[in-house]
């Protein structure tokens, strides 16, 4: 007795050890110096946790009161702040002195921007751009343009970048053409970056029988950056290419898969790396690439935590990359200081950047973690510099990096080639020749005869004659409808085993197809759900054809569709596994091949189903159409059905589980 009592002590404390360090790990604790979590790209473009990026280093105290600020900006390690309550600019440096205000004519103070000589404030209200001396001296403003191209878009700055030549990029409010360029001198260059308008569906069908509901205008970037090369970088309220960047000729170079929605700001570090604020408080970094480096940060739900934020307007970085958040709501900013491991995943970005690839620092940060995706982008790129090529694409393949795969995969290719080709050539005409030469000696010796009689044999089972009835799908496919519906030719067990077959090749195909054109990782495949997937389709699609022909005027049986549906499958069962295989010698340059053959498959085996649906109903061509849509919507219907019903079995399920747990408890 006495051992177990002191069993239970040691686990009742040992659990209250463990429950106490799940709660101070707990990214909510508001005692914790980190409450949040970071993430970072893993394997097949998923997120994963890693090691905090940046962390709180606390609000930097004004000796001024701030009302509703609205931008900030870092330059020379100093702070300017657009105060756009107090209708002034002020600059500060980072232990929160005030070093400069400038005031006077500003109505609504938005954007700021400042360079080795000028500050540069965009005022939507005042419908001006003020141009002043680092001092605070003002040298000159920059209204309307008066240019006849610029015609009557509105023009209130909110936002903006100067680039090389004094060469201003103005975000304005309502701006749908894009950002404003206008030069030094104040004469209107022209529009830049415009986003592209996309239409709906219905808008489309609307459009094509001359009706518009209204105007399809493209939404106007919200903010603004420039980097040292003279990109711009916009965010727009998109559905989707929210971040552009935008080269001289305008055209955007970016491809990055953002998750976030509502986004604040934007800061490029003299890494070119790409900083991204949401008002949820997340903040992201990207490298020049579009490839996430880091995730993190939240929004305040209570009480006030470092690294939390209530109304995040704008971010902005120091020379070291650090980072300074502006919050409007608490008008305040708070500083975020890079952390050791963050400052190894730069030191590793600069490294390729000047050209050096040093695997080993990007070793050293998959050792601290494995899942970092850039680390194993990045090794990969510094081993193709090398010529190392195998086993660059084996970490591009990690990275789920499929250019980088693909490129790698391409050398090797090309490589082996070089070597074998000579080889492969000789094996080829060798395979060909015994051919030959065994169809010779057949001729004169029979020596394929045993086999012939074997076929002979098995071609008096009865199974075996109905799959090979199949074959004739390809030469004459009408004549095999017309043969399964008039001659009852085929079987449910023959048809079942092609289904069967067809299902096994989905799934076989899918782990033979090259990794640069495989749908989805190999780890979230499930084989289960694609086997319940396609057996409830085929399955739906017979009964749903069944059911429409009947209650219409089809003249076809249920074994009928169920044989002709299984032999019009045969094209996709016989190509599918040989495309897979074909695939794992293709790269991104021949994936036009590998695409148009995958088409000819599944376009063949739909055409053969639409085929069979007329030869097995002696349908009309105008018959066949409205079979084909009533099929689908009866699909379509059975399916919203069972999901009903299955939902309310879950409910009830768990209803009666809840009552019997619930009486048992009280037992």
């Amino acid at each position: 007795m006495k051992k177990l009592i002191s069993i239970f002590l040691i686990m009742s404390i040992f659990s209250l050890g463990l429950s106490t360090q799940l709660n101070a790990s707990d990214p909510t604790d508001p005692n914790k110096p980190v409450p949040y979590l970071t993430y970072t790209t893993g394997p097949d473009n998923t997120q994963v946790l890693t090691q905090t990026a940046y962390e709180p280093a606390g609000i930097i105290n004004f000796n001024v009161s701030l009302n509703n600020p609205q931008d900030i900006f870092v330059h020379e390690d100093l702070i300017y702040v657009a105060d756009t309550g107090n209708k002034r600019i002020v600059k500060l440096n980072k232990s929160g002195d005030l070093l400069q205000i400038i005031e006077g004519e500003f109505i609504l103070p938005t954007g700021l921007f400042v360079d080795d000589e000028f500050i540069y404030v965009a005022d939507p209200e005042a419908q001006k751009v003020f141009k002043y001396y680092l001092d605070g001296t003002k040298e000159t403003e920059y209204t309307r343009p008066t240019s006849p191209l610029f015609g009557n878009s509105p023009y209130r700055p909110s936002k903006l970048v100067v680039g090389a030549r004094g060469i201003m990029y103005i975000a304005g409010l309502g701006s749908v053409n894009g950002l404003i360029q206008v030069n030094h001198r104040g004469d209107f260059v022209g529009f830049f970056g415009t986003n592209p308008t996309s239409l709906s569906l219905f808008t489309q069908i609307l459009k094509f029988f001359g009706r518009d509901l209204a105007l399809n205008e493209p939404p106007s970037p919200t903010n603004v950056a420039i980097d040292e090369k003279g990109s711009v970088f916009t965010i727009s309220p998109t559905a989707s290419k929210q971040v552009k960047k935008f080269n001289i000729a305008s055209e955007d170079k970016l491809n990055i898969n953002i998750s976030l929605t509502e986004l604040q700001s934007i800061a490029i570090g003299n890494l070119d790396n790409i900083y991204i604020l949401s008002k949820s408080g997340i903040i992201q970094e990207y490298d020049s690439y579009g490839n996430l480096i880091f995730s993190f940060g939240g929004k305040n739900t209570g009480i006030k935590r470092p690294g939390l934020y209530d109304n995040p307007v704008g971010i902005a970085v120091d020379s070291n990359n650090n980072l300074f958040i502006l919050d409007q709501n608490n008008n305040s900013v708070e500083y975020l200081e890079k952390t050791d491991f963050t400052n190894l995943v730069h030191t590793g970005i600069a490294s390729f950047n000047d050209g050096q690839y040093d695997v080993t620092l990007w070793e050293e940060v998959l050792q601290k973690n494995s899942m970092f995706a850039l680390a194993n982008i990045s090794i990969g790129r510094g081993l193709f510099r090398q010529r190392n090529y195998e086993d660059a694409a084996t970490y591009f393949k990690i990275a789920g990096d499929v250019q980088g795969y693909s490129d790698s995969f391409w050398q090797i290719r090309y490589n082996w080639m070089q070597t074998y080709l000579v080889w492969v050539i000789l094996a080829v005409m060798l395979v060909y020749i015994s051919v030959r030469v065994l169809r010779f000696a057949d001729d004169k010796k029979g020596i394929y005869e045993p086999l012939r009689k074997l076929n002979d044999k098995t071609n008096k089972v009865q199974l075996v004659k109905d799959l090979k009835f199949t074959k004739q799908v390809f030469k004459h496919p009408i004549d095999t409808f017309y043969d399964i519906k008039q001659m009852h030719k085929g079987s449910y067990l023959s048809a079942t085993i092609i289904y069967i077959l067809f299902i096994l090749v989905n799934i076989v195909s899918f782990y033979l197809t090259s990794f640069i054109f495989r749908t989805s990782s190999v780890e979230s495949y499930n084989i289960l759900q694609t086997v319940f997937s396609l057996s409830g389709i085929i399955l739906l699609f017979v009964f749903s054809n069944y059911l429409v022909s009947t209650l219409g005027d089809g003249i076809g049986w249920f074994k009928d569709i169920y044989i002709a549906t299984a032999s019009a499958l045969m094209p996709y069962v016989i190509g599918a596994i040989p495309l897979a295989l074909l695939s794992q010698v293709f790269t991104l340059n021949e994936s036009f091949l590998y695409t148009f053959g995958n088409f000819i498959l599944v376009a063949w085996s739909g055409l053969l189903v639409i085929l069979a649906i007329k030869s097995v109903h002696d349908y009309s061509v105008k018959g066949l159409i409205g079979n084909v849509i009533l099929t689908l919507i009866t699909m379509l219907i059975i399916a919203t059905i069972v999901i009903i019903v299955w939902i309310l079995f879950n409910q009830f399920y768990e209803f009666v589980y809840g009552i019997i747990k619930e009486a048992m408890n009280r037992v």
